[in-house]
Formats: structure tokens, C-alpha cells, sequence
């Protein structure tokens, strides 16, 4: 009998019967391929534990080095010992010599695991903040060391740590860089708690069987809890199988780049592989009850899958058609218990996901605009803030005091603002703001900037994205004022423009080139600075208002303008 004259039913099951055993070939060939990954796996495994562990030690002892030339090239503290260089009293000595153990202290909190920090000076004299090292029991050790410091001429250099002193010397000569003396100052002394920064890292590994060894010139310097010690590290990357007191453990080496140390990771072997014995013998299970269920179900499939799978063929065209309710009716009260009955529940959860997926991403899309509206307003120009403290602080050098609180009220009046999670606000309050940011300026520029505002009162209650008018003055002030030897002139004012306004704002400064102007409107044009661009501003204009607002750049006759239009009614 051909196989084209069999019933529906003897098809399907044939059509199964050659599924199901080529499945189950594939399911043995899988099963084989996985052990072979599960092995591969495992060393790569490994090598990845030893490599997180090395890095995060070797980061941190970069950190010390950093450190230590940080200390050097400080410039209180290279001002500080220049002066305790000059011989002056020894009241004058005593003083100057607390005021650098104050810095000591104040840099040494911003390190973890830091011992103790000591200056030498050049005649021995010891300065401290934690244990004087050269009374300690490493006191042979760091002696050692501070010779070494003296040869390297303001090179890094460290001991090796044992095991039984987990502490970590370094030392740096201080060399006076200003005026290119390059004399010595003295040396500074670091102790560290290696054992504080190799267990810091070593908690940063999950898996619990790994142990940990670290060796300097073949001697152990740390091993984590219970680890086994191994005789002699392998000269070169890679691992072995290696048998410690009559157990087989899985041994990784490798070996630093930046201090020549040794990593060793030890993993037992037989447990490691006894979880691959378990996780074959597992897929093996599942796949043969795959197999027997699949054949169960192939015998219910043959002769109950026809009507169910019209069925579902007509709900899904249903579901092209966007009817997803229809759907639900047709579907909900059809229940079976094979796979077609769960194809059927299974599509049905697919349209309700459907469903959710569409609201989802209205919402989400909804987030997106207010947490991209957010990020826009949140700019500030780093470049104001250091002027800014930079006038204050000359202010408050020459005793203008009360000049540096009106600057200090006006900047946090700025500050408070842009940290504000309120988005708009009205134009009135826009204009306090904008006068706050003037009269940083006017400290500044002094007669160089005239500012006015002309307002009707009618438009102060208009809601406008907040600080949007200062970064359009500060553009008229950066490209005006510092480009023309006379007063720039900048004036603020609002024009009717039919159901919507203008807020407009106009300096004296240079015209704008064609071309640039022809980028500027095009908001192609990529500023140098670091602040606010106009695009920024036309951004937030259409995320709040919509695209039919926006602003626009006018140049010429020895005025630019920049206008934003904006809705009589508000957001």
C-alpha cells in the first residue's frame, strides 16, 4: 500500500515514529557533545577564577603605586616639605610637621587596607601617621627598602611579602619637581595589609571549592582557608592534574605580568567530575522519558490533531486580523490535555502577551521621552561652576563678603533649580533664574554685558521648560561679549504670534556666518564647548510641547536673534 493512500492516522504516526528516532539520535549526539563542553568548560572555568582573582590583586597594587606618585606630586604636600627644607626653628619645624601629618591622614582614608603611611626625611627623621615602620619588627625589611628607594631616584619600589609578615612595603623618594630642582625631600613609606587585599578579592569569587595560592619567587605569600600547598608552581601557564595527600586536584597556574607573582588555583578533581558523571547520567534519564512520553502522545496526536488544528489555523487568522477577543471566545471553552490542548493554551497566552507587550511598550516609550526630557534639563555647564567658585573664591580672598553671598545665594538658587524634578515651571520664575545667572556674570564681565527684559504681565504665568533662557544668554555672552570690544547688549522679550508666542532673545555681538547659521537652524551644528547646545533646547521643546515647536536663529545688521516659539496655553 503506498504511503499516500494511508489514512491521516497511520501517516501522522509514521510521520512521528521517524521524529521521535531521529530526535533520539540527535539527543545521543547532543548528550555527547555537552560532556565534551562540560570538560572544556571546566578549565576554562578555572582559568577565568584565577584570572578574576590575579587582576583584582594586581589592580589594587597598581592602586598602591598610583598612590604613592599621587603623594609625590601632591602640591600642598611638595609646598609643605619645600618648606621644612629651609632649616627654620624648631617651633616653625614642629608646626609644619603636624600640618603634613594632617595631609598624610586626610589622603591615607581615601585607601583600603593601608597599615600605616611614614615620611623619612633626609636626615632620618621619621614623621607617622599609623606605626612607625622603622621600630617595627620589619624593621631590617623596610631599612632594606628605603636604600632601594634612594638608588631608584623617585622610582617605585616594594619588597616581597612572606607569609608570615603579610604586610606589603613600598617606598618612593620624593623628588622636588617645582622649578625643576629634582632634589630629594626625603622618602615616603606604604604598608599595606596584603593579606586584606588579596582576601578582598578572593570574596569576589562564588565558587567555594576553588583554593587560592599566591607565591613570589616560588614562596608562598598567602593561601586562602584549608588550601592545599603546592611543592613547586609550574614554571609556565597552564594546568595539571596533581595528587596532594593522596587526592587528584585540578591545578591552574599563572603568572603576573606586572610583579612577576605566581597564581595557583586548586580544585579538587574527583568532585568536579563526579557532578559530570551525575549531569549524564541526568540527560540521559530525561531523554528517555522524552522518548517514551513523545511516543504516548504520538498515538493521541494521530487521531485527535486534525479538527484542533483547524482550529487553531482559523483563530490565528483571526489574530492577523487584529480580532483578539474573538480568539478568546472560540479557544477558551475547547480544553484537551496532549500537545495540541497545550498549543492551544500556549497561543492564548501568546495573545494576552501580545496584548501586554503592546501596552508595555506605550508605556515604556512614554518613560523613555520623560527620562530623555530629564537628562536634557539636568545639563549644566562645568566650565560656569569653575568660574563661578573660581570668583568666589578671589571675592573672598580680597574680603568682598558680602559680594560672595549674593554669588554664593545666586549659584545654589541655580543649583537647587537644575536638581528640581519639576520639568516646567512659569516664565516669571524662568526669568528669576536667568537674573541669578546674570549676576554671576556682571562679577565677571562687570560693564561689558547690558541686560533687559521686556515682558508683558500677561505672559509671565506662560509654562516653559525650566532653564531655557540661560543657556541662550550664555551663547549670546561666549559668542558676543568675548568677540567685540564694546557693551554687549542682550535683551529678553515675548512677541505674540497668533495661538502661540515667541520667547525671544537678541545680542549685539558678530553676525553668524551663512553656513553656520544654515547648520545652527538645521541643529547639525556640533558645539565646542561642553555646555548647552540649541539642540538641547529644541529637544526639550518638542518632547514637552510637540514637533510644531522649537526655536529659530536670526543673524544680521550686527544682531542675532534666537526666538522659541511656545504655546499660549502651556504643556
Amino acid at each position: 500500500m503506498q504511503y499516500r493512500n494511508l489514512r491521516i492516522f497511520y501517516k501522522i504516526l509514521l510521520l512521528n515514529l521517524a521524529l521521535i528516532l531521529l530526535f533520539t539520535g540527535f539527543t545521543w549526539l547532543g548528550v555527547g557533545h555537552f560532556l565534551r563542553l562540560y570538560d572544556q568548560q571546566l578549565y576554562q572555568k578555572t582559568m577565568q577564577v584565577i584570572a578574576q582573582f590575579s587582576s583584582g590583586v594586581e589592580t589594587d597594587l597598581k592602586q598602591v603605586e598610583s598612590f604613592s606618585l599621587s603623594i609625590m606630586l601632591d602640591p600642598d604636600i611638595q609646598e609643605e616639605l619645600g618648606e621644612m627644607q629651609k632649616g627654620t626653628g624648631a617651633y616653625e619645624q614642629l608646626v609644619q610637621a603636624g600640618k603634613l601629618q594632617a595631609k598624610l591622614s586626610i589622603q591615607s582614608m581615601t585607601q583600603k587596607n593601608l597599615s600605616a603611611i611614614n615620611y623619612i626625611d633626609n636626615a632620618g627623621k621619621v614623621i607617622a601617621q599609623g606605626d612607625n615602620l622603622l621600630e617595627s619588627d620589619s624593621a631590617e625589611q623596610v631599612r632594606a627598602l628605603l636604600k632601594r628607594a634612594k638608588a631608584a631616584q623617585g622610582g617605585y619600589v616594594f619588597s616581597e611579602p612572606n607569609i608570615q609578615n603579610e604586610q606589603f612595603f613600598s617606598a618612593r623618594e620624593i623628588i622636588q619637581y617645582q622649578n625643576l630642582s629634582l632634589k630629594s625631600m626625603g622618602t615616603l613609606l606604604l604598608s599595606y595589609d596584603l593579606k586584606g587585599i588579596v582576601e578582598s578579592n578572593e570574596k569576589k569569587i562564588q565558587d567555594t571549592d576553588t583554593q587560592l595560592l599566591l607565591y613570589a619567587d616560588n614562596r608562598m605569600i598567602f593561601r586562602s582557608q584549608n588550601g592545599k600547598s603546592v611543592a613547586k608552581p609550574a614554571a609556565q601557564n597552564g594546568y595539571r592534574i596533581q595528587t596532594i595527600n593522596g587526592e587528584k586536584y585540578f591545578v591552574v597556574t599563572v603568572k603576573s605580568d606586572y610583579l612577576g607573582w605566581v597564581y595557583v588555583s586548586v580544585l579538587p578533581y574527583d568532585t568536579t567530575f563526579q557532578q559530570n558523571i551525575l549531569i549524564r547520567d541526568f540527560l540521559i534519564a530525561a531523554a528517555l522519558l522524552l522518548l517514551a512520553v513523545s511516543c504516548f502522545f504520538s498515538f493521541r496526536i494521530a487521531r485527535n490533531i486534525t479538527k484542533p488544528l483547524e482550529d487553531l489555523t482559523n483563530s490565528m487568522k483571526q489574530v492577523e486580523t487584529g480580532c483578539f477577543d474573538k480568539v478568546k471566545a472560540d479557544l477558551y471553552d475547547y480544553r484537551r490535555g496532549d500537545e495540541v490542548g497545550i498549543l492551544q493554551k500556549d497561543f492564548l497566552l501568546m495573545v494576552e502577551r501580545i496584548n501586554q507587550l503592546i501596552k508595555q511598550n506605550y508605556e515604556k516609550q512614554l518613560a523613555i521621552q520623560e527620562t530623555k526630557y530629564k537628562a536634557l534639563q539636568s545639563q549644566i555647564n562645568p566650565h560656569f561652576l569653575y568660574n563661578t567658585l573660581s570668583s568666589i573664591s578671589w571675592l573672598a580672598k580680597v574680603g568682598r563678603g558680602d559680594e560672595v553671598s549674593n554669588m554664593v545665594l545666586s549659584l545654589s538658587n541655580l543649583l537647587r533649580a537644575s536638581v528640581n524634578e519639576q520639568t516646567v515651571i512659569f516664565l516669571e520664575e524662568e526669568v528669576d533664574l536667568l537674573k541669578n545667572y546674570l549676576h554671576i556674570q556682571k562679577m565677571r564681565y562687570t560693564d561689558r554685558i547690558c541686560f533687559s527684559v521686556h515682558i508683558a504681565p500677561q505672559y509671565l504665568d506662560l509654562v516653559v521648560p525650566k532653564m531655557i533662557l540661560q543657556p541662550v544668554v550664555e551663547n549670546a555672552i561666549l559668542y558676543g561679549a568675548e568677540n567685540m570690544l564694546g557693551v554687549c547688549k542682550i535683551s529678553v522679550w515675548v512677541q505674540d504670534a497668533g495661538e502661540n508666542c515667541q520667547l525671544c532673545v537678541r545680542d549685539n555681538g558678530p553676525d553668524i556666518p551663512q553656513q553656520q547659521l544654515k547648520a545652527l537652524n538645521a541643529f547639525q551644528y556640533v558645539p565646542h564647548g561642553t555646555g548647552i547646545g540649541l539642540k538641547n533646547i529644541q529637544e526639550r521643546l518638542q518632547l514637552l510641547f510637540g514637533a510644531a515647536y522649537g526655536l529659530h536663529v536670526q543673524s544680521g545688521n550686527g544682531q542675532t536673534t534666537v526666538c522659541m516659539t511656545l504655546p499660549k496655553k502651556g504643556a
